[in-house]
């Protein structure tokens, strides 16, 4: 196949995108119809004379596509491209206000207090039930600096799973919340973290308002360590009147908050703490029997202060065997309330002995407590805040650090030399510094994006990614109105989220979408092009209905998206085209053709001075359109690295790149797997053997072996047999099922086969026997057993034995 100009090859270049559609034929009809070897050839837009390129056809060169440029023959190649360690490592800030920007702490090294640093991540706007929260103090807890100590994992995201509460001014409301407004002063538990720093979007569940006289530093260091004391001793387990309780390390925040709890339940207490002074604070305090929590005599010291007789209630928060010393401290039907989460996360063995005397054992886990039952952390938000409003409870010593002096409060709360609260205040005004996660943002709070086939699974999830990111308003378009699923996705989204129904291939269809995007004077910022139609055929059998429903979505799409931002600020523009461009895959000639234009048209308009990026994306495993491909044992693309990836490339200002889950050899079709475009993907090193993806064996006979074996068998069962093992084989390769067994009279759609699935079977065996099949001849016979019968029919092979 020959071409003019299809695409870029040299950095002066831009292609031309109406030729580029060839591409993607060629590559898929290099998987249907190897033996054709076909070749494309794309030639020089200077010298477009048939001389140079029938010197190349008669060359007969091994390249399956070639480039002839001012006398210089390119050969293409696919290369892999990962982001580098250089773009990946490299940093970037920028100044931010306080008041203004949305900026949070996070870990920039585990082990390492010094590395902790502002991220700039912008605002979040609050969905329904939702509060936004101005952050004027917020308090430090131990689960913080056993995060920074990488004690508590170390992915990526555990780096922001830090600061759980505040104390601030709300900022924004989302639908539905009446009992807040703007202005009013609040505390909020945010226990998913992220409350150190500027603004934080909680729900409205978690918002209360700050008692009477509290200042933002002492209201900060009260919810975490009162709901946790409330829920642990109230709740879990049932302090009553008379009872006593022994709660280690009292002198912390939840220590003295337990304490406060447990007097005002009517319960005895006993305590310890770490040192000598702070066991003189707690006698200070009116607690008669301290001990020491670093050694073990605590068990001893109790039993002999209660006459021998053990407390009901532990409160424990320390590790190790001072865990079955606490449980030896209990009386018969004695409640030992665990607070600490280094034992559990080590998973460390806790013997059943102790628990003989009807004794129970609990956990306390108030980030679980708000995932599961909100309805019950927010009971207790206002029990508590209603005690310490009536002066039952008091306000906790705090000691506060301003927020760029984290690392001191951080490496004071790790060594335990603290006592009450520490809180990290945030300033009213001014600039900082922070990073870009990643390089520059990519998402913008004063902007508009669109996003075509923003109803389907894909676009809705580039949408969550979106509004995550803190986009202004973000349009959906779609051509059917949402279902009842859809539409509550997309309430779920928050922020500004519009739908605009429409076919984008339609005229006036993108007008609307710009209009809805920049209605108030906001700009539009970015589109997203997902838009598409699959209807897949072989390529000889593609009717004119079929290509125009495939291409019309993609390809007019895009160039009325084109036409209609012309006058538009866009930092980018995104087209999502397809692996099949680049590989090939059987059956999906016409969708191929239409993402190779896409890729050449990203090259082209960024030429123009309009940054354009085309992602060839693999399958995608938890949404969109090949989420079956995982059941058949390849690897996908999980939402979230998929959306990180695209965030990468649109930092790194990429243009045209593929994102393919495992190793790539995998993918390259076998029919295709000697192509030369495919030669640094799969080199000469032969791949380990995956019996998953394993081929039916061939003699080097091919289609002649494999009918001399069948004509060696007896007519009759014999022969059926092993017609059916060898259609067994071809499926069981297609479907990465390894050597599962398979029944004959099995329907195949029962076996997950799709339309492409039968075509990449019906294409085997053309290749295989030397046969011309039907392009619906998989289909007509839908299990193993009628598909062997009718394929021995087509080859002239007998399967029953004549009567004599």
């Amino acid at each position: 196949m020959a071409t003019r100009h299809a695409y870029a090859v040299t950095v002066d270049e831009a292609g031309r995108p109406a030729h580029s559609a060839v591409r993607g034929v060629t590559r898929v009809l290099a998987v249907e119809r190897p033996h054709l070897r076909p070749t494309l050839v794309d030639t020089d837009p200077d010298r477009p004379g048939l001389r140079t390129l029938a010197a190349e056809l008669l060359a007969d060169a091994p390249e399956d596509e070639v480039a002839l440029r001012g006398g210089v023959r390119y050969v293409a190649r696919l290369d892999p491209s990962p982001v580098t360690t250089a773009e990946s490592t490299a940093r970037t800030t920028r100044t931010v206000r306080f008041g203004d920007d949305g900026f949070r702490l996070r870990v920039g090294q585990f082990g390492d207090p010094d590395s902790l640093e502002l991220v700039s991540l912008g605002r979040r706007r609050p969905a329904e039930g939702e509060v936004e929260v101005r952050v004027r103090a917020a308090g430090v807890n131990f689960r913080d600096a056993l995060t920074s100590l990488g004690m508590l994992g170390s992915e990526p995201e555990t780096a922001y799973r830090i600061g759980f509460e505040c104390a601030g001014v709300v900022s924004a409301v989302g639908p539905g919340v009446g009992h807040l407004r703007p202005g009013d002063a609040v505390l909020a538990v945010q226990l998913e973290g992220g409350a150190f720093g500027s603004f934080v979007t909680v729900p409205a569940t978690a918002v209360a308002p700050v008692p009477p006289g509290l200042k933002p530093g002492a209201a900060a260091g009260l919810p975490t360590a009162y709901l946790t004391a409330w829920y642990a001793l109230r709740h879990v387990a049932r302090l009553a009147p008379g009872e006593r309780v022994l709660i280690h390390s009292a002198t912390g925040g939840t220590g003295r908050a337990a304490i406060a709890v447990a007097r005002l339940l009517g319960a005895e207490v006993l305590a310890t703490a770490g040192s000598e002074e702070k066991r003189r604070q707690l006698r200070g305090m009116g607690v008669r029997h301290v001990m020491d929590s670093r050694s073990l005599d605590f068990a001893a010291q109790t039993r002999q202060a209660t006459g021998g007789e053990g407390v009901d209630v532990v409160l424990n928060s320390l590790a190790g065997p001072a865990v079955r010393a606490g449980l030896r401290s209990l009386r018969p039907f004695g409640r030992f309330v665990e607070l600490g989460v280094r034992d559990i996360m080590a998973d460390a063995p806790l013997g059943l002995g102790p628990l003989r005397h009807n004794i129970t054992f609990s956990t306390v886990d108030l980030i679980e407590l708000q995932r599961r039952r909100p309805e019950l952390l927010h009971e207790m938000l206002g029990e508590v805040m209603a005690h310490i409003a009536a002066g039952r409870l008091k306000p906790l010593l705090c000691t506060e650090y301003p927020l760029d002096h984290a690392a001191d409060a951080f490496r004071l709360m790790a060594r335990a030399g603290h006592t009450g609260k520490i809180v990290l205040s945030v300033p009213d005004e001014g600039e900082t510094v922070a990073v870009d996660p990643g390089g520059p943002a990519v998402v913008h709070a004063d902007g508009a994006y669109v996003i075509t086939g923003g109803l389907g699974g894909l676009g809705l999830a580039t949408a969550r990614w979106l509004t995550g990111q803190g986009a202004g308003r973000v349009v959906l378009n779609g051509r059917r109105t949402p279902s009842p699923e859809t539409a509550r996705a997309i309430s779920e989204l928050g922020g500004d989220t519009v739908v605009v129904l429409g076919d984008i291939a339609q005229p006036g269809t993108a007008e609307r979408l710009v209009e809805a995007a920049t209605k108030g004077g906001l700009p539009l910022r970015g589109v997203v092009h997902c838009a598409m139609v699959l209807d897949d055929a072989a390529l000889n059998t593609i009717r004119d209905d079929q290509l125009e429903r495939v291409w019309a979505p993609k390809v007019t799409g895009a160039w009325n998206l084109h036409r209609a931002t012309a006058g538009a600020p866009l930092d980018w523009f995104v087209v999502y085209s397809s692996m099949s461009s680049l590989l090939g895959n059987a059956g999906q000639g016409t969708y191929a053709a239409a993402n190779a234009w896409l890729d050449a048209f990203a090259q082209w308009r960024t030429r123009e001075g309009s940054p354009t990026l085309a992602v060839d994306w693999g399958p995608w495993g938890e949404t969109g359109q090949a989420m079956d491909f995982a059941g058949r044992g390849y690897e996908t693309i999980p939402t979230r690295e998929g959306l990180e990836a695209l965030h990468r490339l649109l930092t790194h200002g990429r243009v045209r790149t593929a994102v393919i889950p495992g190793a790539p050899r995998t993918w390259i079709p076998r029919q295709a797997a000697d192509s030369s475009l495919f030669a640094h993907l799969a080199p000469d090193t032969p791949a380990v053997p995956d019996p998953a993806r394993a081929e039916p064996e061939r003699a080097e006979g091919g289609s002649r072996d494999v009918r001399a074996r069948l004509e060696a068998l007896p007519a009759g069962i014999a022969r059926q047999n092993a017609l059916e093992s060898y259609l067994a084989d071809h499926i069981r390769a297609i479907l990465r099922t390894g050597s599962a067994t398979l029944d004959p009279d099995t329907p195949l759609k029962s076996l997950g086969f799709d339309s492409l699935l039968a075509t990449e079977l019906r294409i085997r065996l053309d290749a295989d026997l030397s046969v011309r099949l039907a392009s619906n001849f998989v289909w007509q016979h839908p299990t193993i057993a009628s598909l062997a019968t009718a394929l021995a029919a087509r080859m002239g092979l007998a399967l029953r034995e004549e009567a004599s």
